[in-house]
């Protein structure tokens, strides 16, 4: 709507330039040469060749002329045609300011005809007509007298003039539509694109309903929609994962932590069922974690077994969850994205082999028997309470923070970055597997 108010606007300043360019040229005399003729009264058009008067009209003859031998006819149109097209200008300019002035205009119900538009473009039309008719007189007028300008090369000149006008005025009308194509085009558009977002709202719907269904199958159908909506609109990525998110922390809580319908809490099952699983395989697939700083909240959930091998736990926050014996083989966070917050979660016998947990926040995890062979936990957080018998060998501490550490039975054999600074700052006993490049401080 706005580009048909712009296309009214750009129209009406056409318009005044053409009015203001004809008056300009109408008030100018012609140009004659020194001949001693005087100038024309009226243009070609008027000037007819004088018959001798007759008392009685013949019958087939011409219609009743006016002055000068006009029609009547053309003689009215020559009069009301620059009438119209001023009137036409006039409501054009009205309709385009009380448009820009953002004052209603009454309109039929389910109309969106912008009248603006639609008398500029008639003005248009009228002063089309006008130009064509009139401005070739006008230049054929002005040769009235000039040697070797007869009648029959006046009437060239004149339908030469009309012929070029018309062809300028059809590479305007073209230019028209295609302006009114681009702009067909783009209300096409956004139609399209709120037909799309109407759909995907309707997706999204169908696809939570789903989710609260009792048949896991029919859980599963929600769970792969919603991953879909997800990968075709990037707007609703992020609502799409916290519902996700959302649904594993209410089909896997802590024992305790559920109620039940009657108000009692509910115990979690022993086993992760197949549509938790289902959720933590897309909320960990490479490339499908949040991107813009959030977390997603899966702590105090239990996630004992889980399959997370090679997921990306980035942006995920399992703060006091439950993954024993999860498989979290070859997993990775993004460092520059907050890592991996494992904080207070029950790691224990967990598989990390190979995880790359670069600056991850596992204070006050339990990683008693974790196998973290190979694991690269550059500044990680190790403040944790439990250490014994874990398997770090092979493993990257740069810059890790041992401080609370204990790591009893503990096997670091092969590890790198460790300082005796970091060692000093745990605690270790006798059967701490050391590298051989350090020292512990045995427990006393």
């Amino acid at each position: 709507m706005e580009r048909a108010r712009v296309s009214a606007a750009v129209v009406s300043l056409v318009l005044v330039a053409a009015r203001l360019g004809l008056r300009r040229s109408r008030s100018k005399p012609p140009s004659l040469p020194e001949t001693g003729l005087a100038p024309a009264a009226e243009p070609l058009s008027h000037v007819v060749t004088e018959s001798p008067p007759s008392r009685s009209r013949p019958t087939g003859a011409a219609p009743v002329a006016g002055r000068g031998g006009v029609p009547r006819v053309v003689g009215g149109l020559d009069r009301w045609l620059g009438v119209a097209g001023v009137a036409g200008l006039v409501v054009t300019l009205g309709l385009v300011v009380w448009n820009a002035s953002g004052w209603p205009v009454a309109r039929p119900e389910g109309a969106e005809t912008d009248w603006a538009l639609v008398s500029a473009l008639m003005t248009l039309a009228v002063w089309a007509v006008f130009l064509v008719w009139k401005v070739p007189e006008w230049q054929a007028a002005s040769r009235v007298g000039s040697s070797g300008v007869g009648p029959a090369e006046l009437f060239e000149i004149e339908n030469a003039a009309r012929g070029t006008l018309g062809q300028i005025l059809s590479g305007l009308a073209v230019l028209a539509g295609l302006l009114f194509a681009w702009q067909q085009l783009g209300n096409t558009s956004e139609t399209l694109e709120v037909s799309q977002e109407g759909q995907i709202t309707e997706r999204f719907t169908r696809a939570v309903d789903q989710l609260g269904s009792d048949d896991v199958a029919v859980r599963l159908g929600g769970i792969y929609a919603l991953e879909r909506i997800g990968r075709d609109s990037a707007r609703d990525r992020g609502p799409v994962l916290e519902v996700l998110a959302a649904f594993v922390r209410q089909h896997a809580p802590m024992p305790g932590l559920a109620v039940a319908p009657d108000g009692t809490p509910a115990t979690a099952s022993g086993r992760l069922s197949v549509d938790v699983q289902a959720v933590l395989t897309l909320l960990t697939r490479p490339g499908s974690a949040r991107r813009d700083g959030g977390c997603l909240d899966l702590g105090q959930t239990r996630l004992v077994g889980a399959d997370l091998a090679g997921g990306d736990l980035t942006a995920l926050c399992f703060d006091g969850a439950d993954l024993s014996r999860a498989d979290l083989s070859g997993s990775s966070g993004d460092p520059r994205l907050g890592g991996v917050n494992l904080g207070s979660a029950d790691l224990g016998a967990a598989r990390l082999e190979g995880a790359v947990l670069i600056g991850a926040d596992l204070t006050g995890a339990n990683l008693s028997r974790t196998n973290l062979t190979g694991a690269d936990l550059t500044d990680a957080d190790l403040g944790t309470f439990a250490l014994d018998r874990t398997n770090l060998q092979n493993s990257r501490l740069n810059g890790a923070d041992f401080e609370g550490a204990f790591f009893s039975e503990a096997d670091l054999t092969g590890a790198t970055g460790v300082t005796q600074a970091q060692l000093d700052s745990a605690v270790v006993d006798e059967r701490t597997r050391l590298p051989g490049v350090v020292r512990g401080t045995p427990e006393r």
